[in-house]
């Protein structure tokens, strides 16, 4: 399972690192640009599992109240 949540984070921010640092635009030494990279990276842990039981949550509501419609119907 935590395999599933690994993979896509690291793809990610490996998507995000390699276009931060080939950006010919942006000088590397932005330090805002750095800073918010950095802080991506800490709340990542934090963040994307908020999300995930989010919306899964919101998936079991949905699965519960199309099982509970038919039921009612009946009656």
């Amino acid at each position: 399972m935590m395999f599933y949540y690994l993979l896509p984070a690291t793809l990610t921010l490996g998507i995000v690192l390699e276009a931060f640092f080939r950006d010919l635009d942006e000088t590397k030494a932005n330090d805002q640009s750095l800073l918010l990279i950095g802080l991506v990276v800490l709340l990542w842990p934090i963040t994307l599992p908020s999300i995930l039981l989010h919306q899964y949550r919101k998936r079991q509501r949905k699965v519960q109240n199309v099982i509970k419609a038919p039921s009612e119907s009946y009656v």
